[in-house]
């Protein structure tokens, strides 16, 4: 997903989560474009977030209000996952190795 999130110059948006500076009364038509883009490309990158997970994790991170959010939440449960998954690898050696050497 990050590197889809890259491809479309929106891991930006994700990892920094920029605070846009509100616009000027006398701000030009650049300016107001400028402002604009910067809006799409927060909703969009938090689309491309919600569109590319299943339902269940969608569910998760409904309630994130920016990619960044949404991102972190991601972060913390699937990398918690795999931790978890690294500890159990670890205690099933540690038990095979205890049980070979029990046969030997």
């Amino acid at each position: 997903m990050k590197a889809f999130l890259r491809g479309c110059n929106l891991w930006n948006v994700v990892e920094t989560d920029p605070e846009l500076a509100p616009l000027r009364e006398n701000a030009t038509p650049a300016q107001v474009n400028k402002y604009e883009e910067n809006i799409a490309k927060r909703y969009r990158a938090l689309s491309f977030i919600h569109s590319t997970v299943s339902e269940s994790v969608f569910s998760r991170i409904i309630g994130s209000e920016t990619a960044k959010q949404a991102w972190d939440k991601l972060e913390d449960e699937f990398l918690g996952f795999a931790r978890s998954k690294q500890i159990r690898l670890q205690h099933l050696r540690r038990e095979f190795e205890f049980l070979r050497m029990k046969e030997n």
